[in-house]
């Protein structure tokens, strides 16, 4: 069952089901990369590791995708992260990802950020006064690059496809680009997210009555909504 809206489905965001979409996501930007970086460039999954508060002391992982030379493992040339809500909110999960972000920048590391939860405070690394100046957006991608020093932000409203977005690499070399709608479809429709969303409310957070309204036509279009009755006689 394909996805029955153009571009993120803003159900998912349940936390029951978002770290398997993470997970699963992850794993298909790395494959989606892997074809256009090769031979020079290899990707590869990494793991951020951190300690949730007590009583519990439980070890937590996050994945993201590295971009590296196969001759230097320990030398990422571009780090692409999936913000996940512990990332948006106080806690030894944001604190972990903003000390690795740090480091990496202090390493020259080129950084993609892609943010597609609504609810959370804003982590990608952009002035909140740049991020006011945007059109209006639900979801965020930002390319963080060293050569040159600049960035790319991709500011996507609830009703349009995800990016295509320019992966820096290495400043000899041209960017590539990653479709995040092209790694999203097939992470949606091969996992169990058809099955364990619901459609019977509106989505969780917080929505203009006309994006509701949307999202209503959407799942009435997927045949997961009874038809619109007509005006009666």
């Amino acid at each position: 069952m394909p996805s029955p809206f153009p571009g993120m489905d803003p159900y998912i965001e349940r936390p029951e089901i978002w770290p398997d979409l993470h997970q699963h996501l992850v794993v298909c930007i790395s494959r989606a990369l892997l074809p256009l970086l090769r031979p020079r460039y290899v990707t590869l999954i990494q793991h951020r590791r951190f300690v949730d508060e007590p009583p519990w002391r439980e070890e937590r992982r996050q994945s993201y995708v590295q971009v590296i030379r196969p001759a230097a493992l320990d030398r990422p040339i571009t780090v692409i992260e999936v913000l996940s809500p512990d990332n948006k909110r106080a806690g030894p999960a944001r604190t972990s990802y903003l000390q690795q972000r740090e480091e990496f920048s202090g390493r020259g590391v080129n950084l993609v950020e892609i943010d597609l939860l609504r609810a959370g405070e804003p982590t990608v690394c952009v002035p909140g006064d740049r991020l006011a100046g945007l059109s209006p957006w639900h979801y965020l991608a930002v390319a963080s690059r060293h050569w040159p020093a600049r960035q790319e932000i991709y500011a996507v409203p609830l009703m349009e496809r995800l990016p295509r977005i320019a992966v820096p690499l290495s400043k000899d070399d041209a960017d590539v680009v990653l479709d995040l709608q092209a790694a999203f479809t097939p992470c949606w429709e091969d996992g169990p997210y058809p099955e364990l969303l619901r459609y019977d409310d509106q989505p969780p957070g917080t929505l203009t009555p006309e994006e509701v309204r949307w999202c209503e036509d959407m799942l009435r279009q997927a045949g997961l909504r009874p038809p619109a009755q007509g005006p009666t006689a």
